[in-house]
């Protein structure tokens, strides 16, 4: 199977290995985050970015206002609601999704908003530590806790010998 070509079994994308470990790791951090809706398909439940905006509410409800986004039913409501996140939302974590990004995203384009909502978990942990809020420590430990989960690889270590001081391995 290609990168670029993507079979289904039951209603499901079967994405290359590379690729679905991200998207697991995704949907275990959505499953932590209380939504209005349940996530069944990232490509389109996060099209209109009422999601994003709830995610992002929901770590910082004072940088939201839930009440300027409308379920979008048709491009141009969608469009709306980026364009809101873009320029009201987004920026305080100092974070930008440019034109193309959002044109991906709206339309449902393949790992757009996978891609997507790795940055943004990455921007609100680093937001949250920059403010205080979470320590750099309670990241670690609950990537972790995420990893031995879902059993995400992990990188091949091989052990080292102790060295003696002075003396260089053979």
């Amino acid at each position: 199977m290609s990168d670029a070509s993507f079979e289904t079994m039951n209603g499901h994308k079967l994405l290359p290995h590379y690729q679905t470990t991200a998207y697991y790791d995704i949907l275990a951090w959505l499953d932590t985050i209380p939504l209005s809706r349940s996530v069944r398909n990232l490509d389109a439940d996060f099209g209109d970015g009422i999601l994003v905006a709830e995610i992002i509410a929901y770590f910082f409800p004072e940088y939201v206002d839930l009440d300027m986004f409308i379920i979008a039913r048709n491009m141009s409501q969608r469009t709306k609601n980026w364009r809101i996140l873009n320029s009201d939302v987004l920026p305080k974590l100092s974070l930008h999704a440019p034109g193309t990004v959002v044109h991906d995203i709206t339309n449902g384009d393949n790992r757009a908003v996978e891609l997507f909502l790795l940055h943004l978990r990455e921007k609100i942990e680093e937001h949250l530590i920059r403010t205080g809020r979470k320590s750099r420590l309670q990241w670690e430990t609950w990537r972790s806790f995420n990893v031995e989960r879902y059993r995400l690889p992990q990188l091949l270590m091989t052990p080292r010998t102790p060295r003696r001081m002075g003396h260089l391995p053979n």
